[in-house]
């Protein structure tokens, strides 16, 4: 810790032997991050009165900064020391440099240093502060360890409509941390000239960055009050916590969910900011898109399906679950007898073995969750064929390609039949007019495609590039949630597909195409009388673009559910990626069609012949009888 500015009038005194009244306090230094985050504006409109903000971490000490903010401290573990939960409180609720001057903060100590804090002790923090009535909660906690009190608090505050604020931290291929659970806000750390600090961590997992080094915090050294120059990304989830505060006082009835929609604004992603640095005047200002209230009880996705809140997919299935359309998976068959998917699945008998592939497909597309994985679409109806035909004529409006022969001439039989087409993206396999192709973007930055997807978005995905495999192997999770096993990433849309995140076209990809396919079946069942073209359209035109030099491997952007239900209306004439061409001609009706130009002159040979044999038998009886008279 590096003091900046020196210590109170009374503290100085002292150590000088003087009378105490000839020094002031002294002045708060100026901080940068005050300009930034645009704090002259937003305290106009609001200055945090009435929110009070959960510091989780090792307690807060006495500051002139901070006089008449602090109320009671909750000690989940024994004291320590409260130097760094002192700068996280004042960095939101100094009475000068702070983002929400008239927050009240609650000190939570679940740390005796802060960083030390234990999973299990920062769940009971997040409970406390509940049961406090704190409406925004700071956690410093960044481990890769997620125990099953910890899930479970986080669906508690999920629950309770409490915005809880974490730093963006580094992961394992099998962990997730807190920032990455569903429903908890993940921010990172950038500079003053808005540019991501060294040390930060990239990718997909990152939501909203904020200020976050060389700051300017109160802290309470040996000798008093003072100021210290601080650095991290859990100093930057401190201000974005302000900042939560500052719009949870102005919206008193807006929901968490929309709390974090407003600090994350951005129009464009970047991995390694996010959705952009936070601007509060923003954050309080702009329009936001009015969605239905979050439903109580709603359905929650788990702890390693880190992509709902990526892509926002929990604020899409606001508006729709995907009622009453269906979504046809083109593989052998699927576990049906999965508790996700029992009573909503069709398949063409006879069905072999379910494969892997299929089965997390059919989950991650749409999951009824519970116990197990949340769909995108949990209410769509799922129809199941290794013929892409059979699919379409029992009536499914999008078809996602699995696995199996899929050719143009089936394409053009689905978009014929006003049925959007999904399927995962390679850089190697021949690109099919009229398809999403959908490449798999994981929790970290991919490589850089040879070619563009339409679309990129999260992908589910197992360690060791298992495709999510790990999820569908393994039993029911435990009540709470447990630790997570496995990470994936969001899709990504482009050049006329989409793409997703994932390890291989056979693995996350097929995940990250599933995902982009259970979201065309939401903008199917919310708005059933556009077609095909039109949602394809929607799909690509909502798409959050990437930023940087390999913006283009990414396709039209990562797929954005919210955008793709709520933006306008689309009208076009014509497929966006093209159309498909039908070398054969193609009967309606029936998924056996396809051979039809073949079987009706197989059928007029053997009729031809089989009259010609008649034929040829009446004209031949006369002449033996004939002969033997």
């Amino acid at each position: 810790m590096k003091l900046v500015a020196g210590l109170t009038g009374g503290a100085l005194a002292l150590a000088l032997g003087v009378p105490s009244l000839a020094l002031a306090a002294p002045a708060a230094p100026e901080a940068w991050q005050v300009a930034s985050l645009k704090l002259a504006a937003a305290h106009k409109v609001s200055r945090g009165a009435g929110v009070t903000v959960a510091v989780l971490d090792s307690g807060v000490a006495a500051h002139a900064q901070l006089a008449g903010a602090l109320l009671p401290e909750i000690d989940v573990v024994a004291a320590g020391d409260p130097a760094r939960g002192t700068e996280l409180a004042g960095l939101i609720a100094a009475r000068d440099l702070g983002v929400a001057p008239q927050a009240k903060i609650l000190p939570v100590r679940v740390g005796a240093k802060g960083f030390d804090a234990g999973a299990n002790a920062v769940a009971t923090g997040i409970d406390r502060a509940i049961a406090a009535g704190a409406k925004v909660v700071v956690s410093s906690y960044a481990k890769p360890e997620i125990s099953p009190a910890l899930s479970a608090a986080v669906r508690h505050a999920v629950a309770a409509d409490v915005l809880i604020v974490a730093p963006a931290a580094p992961t394992t291929a099998t962990t997730v941390t807190l920032g990455d659970l569903p429903g908890v806000l993940s921010v990172t750390a950038s500079d003053e000239s808005g540019r991501p600090v060294r040390e930060s961590v990239s990718g997909l997992r990152i939501d909203v960055a904020a200020p976050g080094d060389h700051l300017v915090a109160p802290v309470h050294a040996s000798l008093g009050d003072a100021y210290a120059e601080v650095s991290g990304a859990d100093f930057a989830a401190a201000l974005a916590g302000g900042v939560a505060a500052l719009v949870r006082s102005k919206y008193p009835g807006l929901s968490a969910a929309d709390v974090a929609r407003r600090l994350g604004y951005g129009a464009r992603r970047d991995f390694s900011l996010g959705h952009g640095v936070i601007d509060a005047a923003d954050a309080l200002g702009l329009p936001l898109k009015k969605l239905p209230d979050p439903k109580r009880g709603a359905l929650l996705p788990r702890d390693e399906q880190w992509y709902f809140g990526a892509v926002r997919l929990t604020d899409a299935q606001r508006v729709t679950l995907g009622e009453g359309v269906a979504l046809g998976l083109v593989t052998a068959s699927v576990d049906a007898t999965r508790p996700e998917l029992t009573g909503r699945v069709t398949q063409q008998p006879p069905w072999g073995p379910a494969g892997r592939s299929g089965t997390e497909a059919a989950l991650v597309a749409a999951g009824s969750g519970g116990d197990g994985l949340l769909g995108a679409a949990p209410a769509a109806r799922l129809i199941v064929a290794a013929d892409s035909r059979w699919v379409v004529d029992h009536g499914a409006k999008v078809v996602l390609v699995v696995d199996g022969a899929f050719t143009e001439d089936d394409a053009a039989y689905a978009v014929a039949h006003d049925a959007v087409v999904v399927a995962p993206w390679s850089d190697t396999a021949p690109v099919i007019p009229g398809v999403i192709y959908v490449r798999g973007v994981g929790q970290d930055e991919p490589t850089a495609a040879a070619h563009p997807p339409a679309l990129s978005a999260p992908a589910y995905a197992a360690a060791g590039g298992g495709g999510g495999s790990a999820a569908i192997g393994r039993g029911p999770a435990a009540a709470g949630g447990g630790s997570a096993t496995a990470s994936g990433g969001p899709a990504t849309a482009g050049g006329g597909s989409v793409a997703a995140g994932g390890s291989s076209a056979a693995g996350g990809g097929v995940s990250a195409a599933a995902l982009v396919a259970g979201v065309a079946a939401l903008v199917r069942a919310k708005d059933p009388g556009a077609n095909a073209n039109n949602v394809v359209a929607r799909l690509l035109d909502t798409a959050t673009p990437m930023t940087g030099a390999s913006a283009t491997a990414y396709g039209r952007g990562i797929v954005d559910p919210v955008g793709a239900l709520t933006e306008g209306t689309f009208s076009v004439g014509k497929n966006p990626l093209g159309e498909p061409a039908a070398t054969t001609p193609a009967a309606d009706g029936d998924s056996g069609s396809r051979w039809a130009w073949v079987a009706v002159p197989i059928v007029v040979l053997v009729a031809g012949l089989l009259a010609w044999v008649l034929l040829w038998r009446h004209r031949r009886r006369p002449v033996v009888a004939a002969e033997e008279d």
